[in-house]
């Protein structure tokens, strides 16, 4: 291993030992450990080449009308191929450094709070103190993917910190005819919060919003989608039978399936189907955590006998996101770069200095791109030309090494 790549791990390693809060953003390169295809592999094949179609050519809407049995099969394959995939270990390994953030860090420290506070008001005060912190804290950690795959989920990662920005192939709606998300039928489609909140907790919020979300019905699992995988078409049929295998509720417009469609963002899919999918309500979650993860970094809103505590740390662990669509790698840096400028000017208000942005550390794994922005005013950044699994194992193996997790506060 060369020197600078050793000190990439090791610096990986020590950033993640003392992270606050973990933002995971992942790409198609994380999923492809998993022997699925990255974005320049997912149509290749002869049925498609013979056709002149690349994915950004497949991955639209208009084959649901134009010719339903490559629209269904290609989104047949895909989710039978995604559920053919095993989450392999990276998952695992991250599943435990989140639980390795929530436990370490103290939320915030809460033992250096409550020992602040005891000493001025004794020790039920300090321990009321501590505990008033910790409630004030965002969850440690959020995960933010472009891939449909569902894996994160079937890992077991918490839904109510997983932001899907493109959507999920395991979630279908029905919409009215020419797959748009107004006009006829789409009043029957859209969901009323209590009839899909078993469903999907964002299609409800949507609902609640006003905007025109549709009921997102979860594929059963074990149902397996008929297609021709040779020819990439779909059998006939193929649409009703995912139908009858749906939620029967919302009644569907049509028994046979010809309106379905996977919950996931297309070429050429504007911002009302963007809605419908009710993206726009889980994008909003993921954005209230980031900006109270910022305001946590930054000390604000802290009570007095916080100050004594270590300060909140930021991971933003990159994974696998490609330049092709480059939605995630401009989040990252997005977030890398506000969250750290935040926590600078924090520290310059309060007179302790402007290097509050070395709190927020970006780690950016990929073997193609792994360069971070040049740019970065603040804050930290860690490249490391690697493919996603083994880059991981590699950081876990380091990471076991550095001190042990502190306890829970009791």
């Amino acid at each position: 291993m060369a020197e600078d790549e050793d000190e990439a791990y090791a610096a990986a390693a020590a950033a993640i030992s003392g992270a606050s809060f973990l933002l995971i953003a992942a790409g198609a390169g994380f999923s492809a450990d998993a022997g699925l295809p990255v974005y320049a592999d997912i149509a290749r094949c002869e049925a498609y080449r013979q056709r002149g179609l690349e994915y950004d050519d497949v991955c639209r809407a208009r084959w649901q009308t134009e010719d339903p049995a490559l629209f269904f099969g290609f989104w047949g394959h895909c989710l039978n191929a995604y559920r053919r995939a095993e989450p392999h270990e990276g998952y695992a390994i991250l599943r435990r450094w989140c639980e390795r953030a929530a436990t370490t860090r103290a939320t915030p420290s809460c033992a250096a709070v409550a020992a602040a506070s005891s000493a001025a008001d004794g020790a039920g005060a300090g321990a009321a103190a501590a505990a008033a912190a910790a409630a004030a804290w965002p969850p440690a950690h959020y995960v933010y993917t472009s891939n449909v795959d569902g894996l994160f989920a079937r890992a077991g990662f918490d839904a109510g910190a997983l932001h899907e920005l493109h959507g999920s192939v395991e979630r279908w709606v029905e919409l009215p005819a020419g797959g748009a998300a107004q006009g006829e039928g789409a009043e029957q489609q859209r969901a009323p919060a209590a009839a899909v909140a078993t469903e999907s907790a964002e299609s409800a919020a949507s609902a609640e919003r006003g905007a025109p979300a549709l009921a997102l019905r979860r594929v059963p699992p074990g149902f397996v989608f008929s297609v021709d995988d040779e020819a990439m078409l779909a059998t006939p049929g193929a649409a009703a039978e995912l139908a009858a295998a749906l939620p029967a509720r919302p009644p569907l417009l049509r028994a046979d399936g010809a309106g379905l469609r996977p919950a996931v963002l297309m070429f050429g899919d504007g911002r009302d189907v963007h809605e419908a999918l009710a993206l726009g309500a889980s994008g909003a979650r993921y954005q209230a955590w980031e900006e109270r993860v910022e305001a946590a970094v930054a000390g604000e809103g802290q009570p007095a006998a916080a100050a004594a505590a270590p300060p909140a740390r930021l991971v933003v662990l990159e994974i696998g996101c490609g330049m092709r669509v480059p939605s995630v790698r401009i989040e990252c840096e997005d977030v890398l770069r506000d969250a750290a400028a935040r926590a600078a000017a924090a520290d310059e208000r309060r007179g302790t200095g402007g290097g509050g942005g070395a709190r927020v550390t970006m780690i950016r794994i990929n073997p193609d791109h792994p360069a971070c922005p040049a740019d970065v005013q603040h804050g930290a950044t860690i490249s490391i030309r690697s493919n996603a699994l083994p880059a991981l194992q590699e950081i876990d193996r380091r990471l076991a090494a550095l001190q042990p997790p502190a306890a829970e506060i009791q």
